[in-house]
């Protein structure tokens, strides 16, 4: 006898991983550093593989994190630069931002990923991202600067 409440759950976990997986990355960098051709599409269909929808939830969310990728592909740092408003979509946005491979361009760079949960990640959420991520980046020069010039008191 087929258990209909559990095919019916199955059936709402996949499509939910589906909605989940409708991420998109938005990359901010210097014109100087453009990202390759296929960087983008390389590092969607990776989060498309990689990404899971936390638990058994019917919230939506959107999350944007600075990934920072060294010139070999690795990421150094992924920061939640807006919250979903759910910590568990945030975890998870940096855990997928981790996980993903990016491929080798030969230059650092810092990109925002901008994900949506049970969603579509809006355009405006992505434009935002990048803006977000351009802040960021300038914010943490200038932090880096700071302590670097920074002298000892007494």
């Amino acid at each position: 006898m087929i258990n209909t409440a559990s095919v019916s759950n199955a059936a709402t976990a996949l499509v939910g991983a589906a909605f989940c997986s409708i991420a998109v990355l938005g990359v901010a960098m210097p014109q100087a550093h453009a990202a390759p051709a296929g960087f983008q599409k390389s590092v969607e269909a990776s989060i498309q593989n990689t990404m899971r929808l936390p638990g058994n939830t019917d919230s939506k969310g959107v999350a944007t994190v600075a990934v920072s990728i060294d010139a070999n592909g690795s990421v150094s740092n992924a920061d939640v630069v807006k919250s979903s408003g759910n910590a568990s979509f945030d975890r998870e946005a940096v855990r997928t931002a981790r996980a993903v491979s990016y491929p080798a361009t030969g230059n650092a760079r810092t990109i925002a990923m901008v994900l949506g949960f049970n969603q579509p990640a809006p355009r405006a959420a992505i434009s935002q991202g990048k803006q977000l991520v351009d802040a960021f980046r300038t914010d943490r020069r200038q932090l880096l600067a700071d302590k670097s010039t920074a002298q000892p008191v007494g």
